[in-house]
């Protein structure tokens, strides 16, 4: 009897160990899982849109803090010269102001909060800055 108690006692202990190491091992993943923050598309889509309206604010505001405040600290704002376009050529010579293009932007989430690190804007008015792709930049 004692040759099958002591193999007994040692797998149920091998058995005790492994749950253990089993528990502490997969014990912070499973709370990780648990308390880490979560977005889902529609905040995060709802954080774009505040700040490309926070953007375009600044600038209709004339607020410079505003604006600085769309971007890390390190980013980059790449555009080209005469975003609009002013002029009188038309049959009426009448002044017209106008202007297009686009963006393409790169955001980063920074203490809970989306920004531009770097923020590129095509103006189709001049050729040098016109978009050159072949692929709509929307999609």
């Amino acid at each position: 009897m004692r040759k099958i108690i002591v193999p007994v006692a040692c797998a149920a202990a091998a058995v005790v160990l492994t749950v253990l190491i089993m528990s502490t091992v997969f014990q912070p993943l499973g709370s990780y899982a648990q308390t880490r923050p979560t977005s889902n598309y529609g905040e995060d889509r709802a954080a774009f849109e505040d700040l490309q309206a926070r953007y375009l604010f600044a600038l209709d505001f004339h607020d410079p803090d505003l604006y600085v405040s769309t971007f890390t600290e390190d980013g980059i704002l790449d555009y080209g010269r005469y975003w609009f376009h002013y002029s009188n050529d038309n049959p009426e010579h009448r002044g017209v102001f106008d202007g297009f293009g686009h963006y393409e932007d790169e955001l980063i989430k920074t203490n809970g909060k989306w920004l531009f690190t770097k923020r590129h804007i095509y103006n189709e008015g001049r050729d040098e800055w016109a978009y050159k792709g072949t692929k709509n930049p929307a999609w």
